[in-house]
């Protein structure tokens, strides 16, 4: 690359609009750069999409915006008069949201202890009201306390409840399985259940065998593939009922419908067949006679 492609790429990169005489001119210059020089330059650059997008920049100014806060805590808790003691724990406490709250609940006790001391020269009246007010703030005391967390105990409550969704969806997908198998004709007498649990079993391991998947998809089952695509046979998306049906029934485990019975022949004097000589004579002469009275009926009309 020279210099003159260098400095159009780098002006795009900026959002630098050029027009047609700047652009003529930067093209004209034409020194090659050495090495890697023009491609070093521009992955060191950003623009504001990447630079938004770069998580040590993200991190960097997440840390700045609340190092702020973090400082305005602290002098907002001297301002409140709470000891340094409770400033330097402040400090130990880990995210921001948790010092947040640490600061909440030492103002509700510091109310508190406040309240206890009017309470013991205040009349009886007063004294009701302002216990009342006491348990309102231990109350607000208990669940502010509730709501600090670690950064740990948080990825350990979200991991938790993600995989009380995957066993909830594993368990209501395992239950819409178990409707391919009702209502089948079952080769073998036994319990159903022991029929289900064959069932399943190869079912499953006949997706396994052709690496696909049963899914739920929008309360519809379906058939895909490890690609997550439908699953197809000669081009046509192969249902899991039908799937199901031809499993079961190419391991003997459906009922085989009888044929339907052979009409039982009506016995024809003479033969039956139709090939002895008298029988085709006695048509014969049947036909002739159910001709001669069409004839009969035409001539009368």
């Amino acid at each position: 690359m020279n210099n003159g492609e260098l400095i159009i790429s780098l002006a795009k990169q900026g959002g630098v609009e050029l027009d047609e005489a700047q652009t003529k001119v930067i093209k004209e210059m034409t020194i090659d750069l050495p090495g890697d020089v023009a491609t070093n330059i521009q992955g060191s650059l950003f623009t504001v999409e990447s630079a938004l997008a770069n998580p040590d920049i993200i991190n960097k100014l997440k840390a700045e915006s609340l190092d702020a806060v973090d400082q305005k805590m602290q002098e907002f808790a001297k301002t409140l008069g709470l000891d340094d003691g409770f400033i330097h724990n402040l400090k130990e406490t880990k995210g921001t949201y948790n010092r947040i709250d640490s600061v909440g609940k030492a103002i509700l006790q510091n109310q508190t202890v406040a309240l206890e001391k009017a309470k013991e020269g205040a009349p009886k009246g007063d004294q009701k009201e302002l216990q009342a007010e006491i348990e309102k703030l231990n109350k607000q005391i208990a669940v502010s306390g509730e709501n600090i967390v670690t950064k740990t105990d948080h990825e350990d409550m979200v991991e938790g409840f993600e995989d009380m969704l995957k066993e909830n969806a594993k368990a209501m997908l395992n239950l819409k399985a178990n409707t391919l198998f009702a209502n089948q004709n079952w080769a073998m007498d036994v319990d159903p259940e022991v029929n289900l649990t064959t069932a399943q079993t190869l079912f499953n391991g006949e997706l396994a065998a052709k690496g696909i998947k049963l899914v739920d998809d929008n309360g519809i089952l379906k058939l895909q593939t490890g690609e997550g695509t439908p699953y197809f046979v000669d081009n046509k998306e192969v249902k899991p009922q039908d799937f199901a049906n031809t499993l079961l029934a190419g391991k003997k485990l459906l009922k085989v419908t009888d044929p339907a019975p052979t009409p039982t022949p009506i016995p024809v004097p003479g033969g039956g067949d139709g090939t002895d000589p008298a029988v085709q004579a006695a048509m014969l002469k049947a036909a002739e006679s159910v001709k001669n009275i069409q004839n009969l009926q035409e001539q009368n009309v």
